[in-house]
């Protein structure tokens, strides 16, 4: 009897030993959370970013504009030492003046910007031909894009509805009549699911040459993609284009001296033959009376088929026919390639823009229509666009120089530009501040 009460005394001691270690363990451990820095973010697109504090718009504003005029983060006047704002790369440098890389980094989550139809799109749509349509944004990201698009493709602001809608419709699926919705997403964000939800039609951008928009929104990379590939399949069966399109991509920075690993990825280039063109082979094995000479011309990298390196003489490149007589459904042209930059009709030596490229094409400025190696289309809507004018509905600008140099816009010479203090964008978009 006495030893199975010692059993019992000794079985109560044990579990109140157990129970002090445990409750000493969780108090430990809660102060020890307790104490951790929590990183507030603050944005104006918070469903895209599970990190940011729910906070209203004007809150966000004043946040940044404390910042503007201070270089201090502070939220209803109480300092915290963790908050940091996810901005638009657009409003960082251009509205807050920061452009010092080191007093920022880039968010390491890439988003999307959506061209979204209440019908679905015929082939060959004109993507940017947005003049007469009701033109729907949610976010600043979306209208500064919208504005670029605008300005870079020439058209007139007046003639385009653009309605602001609240996050509610979406969430509410209360959308306005409208012809376009463009907004900028986070994939496997909150936003995206509520943009899943609406069940309108999701596309890319197939027509845009986003060198036209970077001449104003300069942030912005590009993607050759399947929009489908970033929605669930299964949910959006019939609402996604299953082309491969150009998809513009963006991403947000963080004011924050943090560490960021930057996502790699691989972009495509401007330098691509049109569509229809064929990959050619060696011109030694052509078989022609004229070998010898062809396979000089290739060689002193002087002449070439614009659309269709096979061809190897002018008259067959030139023509509208195929060898068989058949119609060509692709565009050639006969033409010199560059060999030094000079031979190119942009050539600037004091920037170094407009030169001899690979494969002998030329640089050509942004907004002209390349039709070969070294030929091009300047007319109407192809006429380029300078950083000499701000009006890019004037289609004879960059002509009425006065005497001036022409400062041509060419693809990605923002960050050249800048090194060199001249101005960046060929004019400045307007906030929503």
């Amino acid at each position: 009897m006495y030893l199975k009460l010692g059993y019992t005394i000794l079985l109560l001691i044990t579990i109140f030993i157990v129970l002090i270690t445990i409750y000493i363990n969780f108090i430990y451990t809660k102060e020890t959370f307790a104490t951790e820095e929590k990183i507030l973010y603050v944005s104006d697109n918070i469903y895209n970013f599970k990190e940011t504090l729910n906070i209203d718009l004007n809150s966000f504003n004043n946040v940044l504009n404390t910042y503007k005029t201070t270089k201090e983060l502070s939220l209803n006047s109480n300092k915290y030492n963790s908050l940091s704002l996810l901005i638009d790369p657009y409003v960082n440098y251009f509205y807050l003046n920061n452009t010092d890389k080191k007093n920022y980094e880039i968010y390491p989550i890439e988003g999307i910007f959506l061209y979204i139809t209440s019908t679905i799109l015929v082939k060959d749509s004109c993507i940017w031909d947005i003049e007469n349509k009701t033109v729907l944004y949610v976010f600043p990201s979306d209208y500064y894009f919208i504005q670029a698009l605008i300005k870079g493709y020439r058209l007139d602001i007046n003639k385009v509805k653009l309605v602001q809608i609240s996050i509610n419709n979406i969430i509410n699926k209360e959308l306005p009549e409208f012809d376009v919705l463009i907004t900028y997403v986070i994939p496997n964000s909150v936003y995206m699911t509520m943009i899943e939800n609406i069940r309108y039609f999701i596309n890319g951008f197939n027509d845009i040459d986003l060198d036209r928009l970077r001449a104003f929104y300069p942030f912005l990379k590009e993607k050759n993609d399947i929009i489908g590939s970033y929605f669930s399949k299964k949910t959006m069966k019939g609402y996604l284009s299953n082309v491969k399109t150009i998809i513009p991509i963006m991403n947000y920075v963080i004011i924050k001296n943090i560490i960021v690993v930057k996502a790699k990825e691989n972009f495509i280039t401007r330098l691509e033959m049109p569509e229809g063109y064929i990959a050619g082979k060696d011109y030694k094995n052509v078989n022609s009376s004229n070998l010898e000479l062809i396979t000089k011309l290739y060689n002193d990298r002087d002449y070439g088929c614009y659309g269709n390196n096979i061809i190897n003489n002018k008259f067959e490149c030139d023509s509208m026919y195929n060898i068989d007589g058949t119609g060509k459904d692709y565009y050639t042209i006969w033409d010199k390639k560059c060999n030094i930059d000079s031979d190119c009709p942009f050539y600037n030596k004091n920037n170094s823009s407009g030169g001899c490229l690979e494969y002998g094409f030329c640089e050509m400025p942004t907004g002209i229509k390349r039709t070969s190696f070294m030929k091009y289309n300047d007319d109407g809507l192809n006429a380029p666009l300078c950083y000499n004018c701000e009006d890019t509905t004037d289609l004879e600008c960059c002509k009425k120089n006065d005497g001036k140099i022409i400062e041509y816009v060419f693809p990605n010479d923002f960050d050249k530009r800048v090194e060199k203090g001249l101005k960046p964008v060929v004019a400045q978009l307007k906030y929503i501040i």
